[in-house]
């Protein structure tokens, strides 16, 4: 705790006064505000604290960057989107439970938490308790969603099933969220929009994340969103079992565009807002360690910037992508499509540049170009084990394909080890 910045509990303290509006704790004292800190970092899980020494430093050097960066006019006054992804088990609800359901709320600051990741099941009772306790509170200064795509409008059999909590998030953001009581920050941790298929999410495998976008926004707002079907999946026969996403730039998947998908349910509320949202897509430590190409990790387990190493060793992966893609002479660069898939004798990531020749309709299939994922007898895994899973090298695949296009787009991003949260 030596290592956090004063500034950092004043920031809290100043965010809780500046909205009056809500009902937020005044006059937070700073030493409360630390040892709600303090209280938060013992209830971690001993693997964690356990596993680095260093972990209490590291996190609140972290928290004193992230909420320093609510300092411009005197508190949170930007939409911000935390993005979080990756496989069970990495942290992901973990994130919502400690640093918004300990912090915001020591610091005073409320909020309405909405995790479907326990509400699939109607009869859930935790469901009714969403209902009741979060979904009508009035004026919430922060709004949290996780677990997103459990959404859906059909049940497990296909039939028409809208999910509990569809009329009570509608009401939440159309009718209780008036213009004049916007929130000042949206924290959103939604499912991850690149891979096609995500068997851990759905009960059915066969359910695409499109599909899921779609779902969400027609529960919601009664019709498709013209986002989900622009992103460009595509699956037939041949690619059915490829986990496939579009490198479109531009059009039709811009960054605003990406911006809009990762606040899809909540776009009456931030619309006028989403330019100046900033996204922060959070990477665990299992991603780091276990999925990325080994030239992500070194530079990590020497110490040296995260951020700044991962940003550019992505870069330099696209760098050997986009020979290939000015070698098909496309018409645009959404004419470009990446298929990742998995090689299990040489236990590659194989990258499938598919482009189209002059006139758009052919397709040509370029070399493909190898990604060497980082083998579970890594020396910074805990549990060494000889080869990389199904389940796991789908987390490889999808990993990657988040950070390819999040450096495509030069969207920033923080990567946040496990053993931080």
């Amino acid at each position: 705790l030596e290592d956090l910045d004063p500034q950092v509990a004043a920031v809290l303290r100043r965010t809780a006064n500046t909205h009056a509006r809500a009902p937020l704790v005044q006059n937070t004292q700073e030493h409360q505000v630390l040892g709600h800190l303090e209280k938060a970092r013992q209830e971690l899980p001993n693997y964690y604290a356990g596993h680095d020494k260093e972990f209490p430093k590291r996190f609140f050097r972290f928290l004193q960057d992230y909420l320093l960066d609510f300092h411009s006019a005197g508190g949170i006054t930007q939409p911000h989107a935390l993005f979080a992804c990756g496989l069970n088990g990495v942290g992901k609800s973990y994130l919502v439970e400690l640093v918004v359901k300990k912090l915001l709320v020591g610091a005073g600051i409320n909020y309405v938490a909405c995790d479907l990741g326990t509400m699939s099941d109607p009869a859930d009772p935790e469901l009714g308790r969403f209902l009741k306790r979060e979904a009508f509170k009035p004026n919430p200064t922060v709004i949290v969603c996780n677990e997103l795509q459990n959404l859906r409008n059909k049940d497990d059999e296909g039939k028409a099933f809208p999910h509990p909590a569809a009329n009570a998030l509608k009401a939440l953001f159309d009718g209780t969220l008036k213009e004049k009581e916007i929130p000042t920050a949206a924290l959103f941790f939604p499912f991850n929009p690149m891979p096609g298929r995500i068997p851990t999410m759905s009960p059915n495998p066969d359910v695409t994340t499109v599909e899921h976008v779609q779902k969400i926004h027609r529960n919601l707002f009664g019709s498709p969103s013209a986002i989900a079907r622009e992103i460009g999946f595509m699956f037939d026969d041949q690619l059915a079992r490829q986990m496939t996403f579009r490198a479109c730039t531009v059009e039709p998947f811009s960054l605003e565009d990406f911006r809009q998908l990762v606040t899809l349910t909540a776009r009456p509320v931030l619309e006028h807002t989403l330019k100046d949202m900033r996204v922060y897509p959070f990477f665990t430590r299992a991603m780091v360690d276990q999925y990325l190409i080994p030239e992500l990790v070194s530079p990590m387990e020497q110490g040296r910037g995260i951020k700044e190493e991962l940003s550019l060793e992505i870069r330099k992966m696209f760098l050997q992508v986009k020979p290939y893609l000015n070698n098909a002479e496309l018409l645009c660069r959404d004419e470009v499509e990446l298929y990742f898939d998995y090689d299990k004798a040489t236990q590659k990531v194989l990258v499938h540049v598919l482009a189209h020749d002059a006139d758009g309709r052919n397709p040509i299939r370029l070399h493909p170009i190898e990604i060497t994922p980082v083998h579970k007898n890594h020396p910074s895994r805990l549990t060494p084990r000889e080869k990389l899973s199904p389940l796991e090298m789908h987390g490889a695949i999808q990993c990657f394909s988040e950070a390819f296009v999040m450096a495509r787009f030069g969207i920033p991003f923080e990567v946040l080890r496990a053993d931080w949260v």
